[in-house]
């Protein structure tokens, strides 16, 4: 099922995953639509997805190449030594639907893509980030959107989440999220009671 207007990002986001997964390219997704699988509604006009960062050039070379083939636009964009995502993909289709594909989030796990929930969408397999390197992945960003959303998944996800993998992937990210974590977790502890 292909989009047919604008607004269908998710649709975009099955093609583009039906392109990752006959290139063995692990992915999960990340962005607004993990938010709402797990359990708090965010509309965004795009859908986010990440891919293993040992996906090499020739294989993001290929990637691209195919969407351009599929008719779709490509813009990649590659991170400076700063930056702490080393790949971006921008996909658009005629209707601006937009999938972007991030490659090399700063410190991410890259076992992350074995703690994949496989679920269905449209009747298509998807893989979504698990919970707890959903959360971390915010907390490591720490805007106020990222922020906001944490603490709007504590609840929905409080009999769900591993706790102690949630530390362990927020520390693998640094102190500033570590201290975010922190944070967020003696302020929102009593919350997660009721």
């Amino acid at each position: 099922m292909k989009a047919k207007g604008r607004g269908q990002s998710y649709l975009l986001l099955l093609e583009v995953v039906e392109v990752l997964s006959r290139r063995n390219i692990p992915y999960a997704v990340i962005g607004a639509f993990a938010v709402s699988f797990y359990g708090y509604l965010r509309a965004s006009l795009d859908a986010d997805l990440v891919i293993s960062s040992t996906v090499g050039d020739g294989a993001l070379k290929d990637l691209t190449d195919a969407f351009v083939a599929a008719g779709l636009q490509v813009e990649h964009r590659r991170g400076d030594a700063e930056d702490p995502i080393r790949n971006v993909i921008q996909v658009t289709d005629a209707y601006a639907n937009q999938v972007d594909i991030l490659q090399g989030i700063g410190r991410m796990d890259e076992k992350a893509f074995e703690r994949v929930w496989i679920t269905s969408f449209e009747n298509q397999p998807l893989a979504m980030i698990s919970p707890e390197d959903l959360l971390a992945m915010k907390l490591y960003a720490g805007s106020p959107k990222d922020l906001a959303d944490v603490k709007a998944l504590l609840r929905p996800l409080k009999d769900r989440l591993d706790l102690s993998l949630l530390g362990r992937l927020v520390r693998q990210f640094g102190n500033p999220a570590h201290k975010r974590f922190l944070s967020l977790f003696r302020a929102g502890r009593e919350g997660w009671s009721d």
